[in-house]
């Protein structure tokens, strides 16, 4: 989990994967909706629509998660497998 305003804003504007804006952190709501979304996708990133500059990035492993956030990091720079 990670917090980036620029990153926040551009993969909610191009459509990703997010929870509900009325899904506030800490809720049932969000949990809901977080294991709705991973569980489309076993390795991801996805936006807390809700939780302002929310980036969550995750995966089977830490290094899948990590690997993730970066090919989707704020700047654009990452390196795509």
């Amino acid at each position: 989990h990670v917090h980036s305003q620029e990153g926040f804003a551009r993969l909610l504007r191009q459509g990703w994967a997010h929870t509900p804006q009325d899904a506030a952190y800490g809720t049932p709501e969000l949990s809901r909706a977080v294991e709705a979304l991973v569980k489309t996708d076993p390795c991801g990133v996805f936006v807390t629509a809700g939780h302002a500059e929310g980036l969550f990035a995750y995966g089977t492993t830490v290094q899948d998660a990590l690997e993730s956030l970066l090919r989707h990091n704020p700047k654009g720079q990452g390196n795509s497998k």
